[in-house]
């Protein structure tokens, strides 16, 4: 009788030694587990920071490319694109439409208003500038045809303006009605800037992006 007791209480201790291992083991791959989690944490916490750093470095960079110049105030040669570029995006991801009054600008922020003056006729026109160029030599802004045609110089492919930085343009905005607007025709004006712009006639350039 004795004996048959002491297998029982062997047994138990068995089963209790093997369920504490148990617990031990549960207890341990948990805590590994917390561990491998806490690890994973502060590596994501790691990749956060440096993305946080890149796009801090990139806004940097955006900002400092995309400064405002409102003095800015230049005079030069413009030409105009026209059907071979319309509905192709603008730099600024707008679909360029070749009867709206935008043009192209190489350092202006996209999107922005500037006022470009016909030095030859005296007309003036506030133009949504919303894509970069022109890339040749000597010229600098790009208009849309629509433009080209109410400061009268799409006929000739390219003309003497003053252009004039406005400001900062809405995104997306519909503005094409404010722009029209803006339209001024006056006498030409060419000659007060000196004789570097004498009044001589223009000639018709060949624009590949004409109509």
């Amino acid at each position: 009788m004795n004996f048959f007791i002491f297998l029982i209480e062997k047994r138990r201790c068995s089963c209790i030694l093997i369920f504490f291992f148990k617990v031990l083991l549960i207890t341990g791959c948990s805590s590994g587990s917390v561990v491998l989690r806490t690890m994973n944490s502060e590596e994501s916490l790691k990749k956060i920071d440096s993305v946080k750093s890149s796009i801090a470095l990139t806004e940097t960079r955006v900002s400092l490319s995309l400064k405002e110049n409102f003095s800015y105030s230049k005079i030069g040669r413009a030409s105009w694109y026209g059907l071979g570029f319309d509905g192709k995006l603008t730099a600024n991801g707008e679909i360029f439409d070749m009867n709206h009054l935008t043009a192209a600008h190489p350092t202006m922020p996209l999107p922005s208003y500037a006022r470009v003056t016909n030095l030859r006729n005296g007309s003036s026109l506030v133009v949504r500038v919303n894509d970069r160029g022109p890339f040749v030599p000597g010229r600098i802004i790009d208009l849309s045809w629509r433009a080209a045609e109410l400061l009268s110089y799409q006929s000739s492919g390219i003309t003497d303006v003053k252009v004039d930085y406005i400001g900062i343009a809405p995104i997306h905005s519909q503005d094409n009605d404010y722009l029209t607007s803006s339209l001024r025709r006056r006498v030409p004006i060419l000659p007060r800037y000196g004789p570097c712009l004498e009044n001589k006639p223009i000639l018709a350039a060949k624009v590949d992006r004409k109509i």
